[in-house]
Parts: C-alpha cells; structure tokens; sequence
C-alpha cells in the first residue's frame, strides 16, 4: 500500500496539471506570421507546467509524510496492545 501511495504521489499532480493545461482554453500552438502552425509542437512556455506541477508535487509529499506521521501517533495511543503484540510477532519471527 505505501509504494501504490507513493506512485499516485508522484503520478497525480502531473497528470492534473498535464490535463488542466491541455484544454482548449489555453493556446499552446505556435503560430507563424502566415497563420500556420508548421512549427515545432513544443512550446516555448513549456517550463509553466514545471513550474506548477514540482510544487504540487513536493506539496504532496509533505503533507502525506507529516499526515503518516501523525496516524502513526494517533495508531500507537489509541491500539497500544496491537504494537506490543506485532513486536513480539516480529521477534517469534526472528527466531524461525
């Protein structure tokens, strides 16, 4: 479960900003004087989505890392006899 929250941890912000900056409103297509648009589908303002999507993205993280932090806390004082009980399960482990 940590490494499927991780993936969409780094896979949501992207793909939001990637599908927000692709309608139509917005006008990525350069257009030449003639009214073509020939050139180059990249456009110059391409870091705008860089620019937008890394702060999410580290935004994310953060947040999910102190809300893991403080579910760990919340866990061990409401269940305290659960964790005594997986470490002895770990040490019968060790023992196998």
């Amino acid at each position: 479960m940590k490494a499927l929250a991780f993936v969409t941890t780094v896979f949501l912000p992207l793909s939001f900003v990637a599908s927000l900056l692709s309608i139509p409103m917005f006008d990525w297509q350069p257009s030449s004087e003639d009214g073509s648009s020939d050139q180059s589908v990249v456009s110059s303002r391409f870091w705008i989505y860089w620019v937008v999507s890394a702060p999410l993205m580290v935004g994310l993280f953060v947040g999910w890392h102190f809300w893991w932090k403080r579910q760990k806390v919340h866990y061990a004082m409401e269940y305290p006899q659960a964790l005594r009980g997986a470490g002895e399960v770990k040490h019968r482990v060790k023992e196998v």
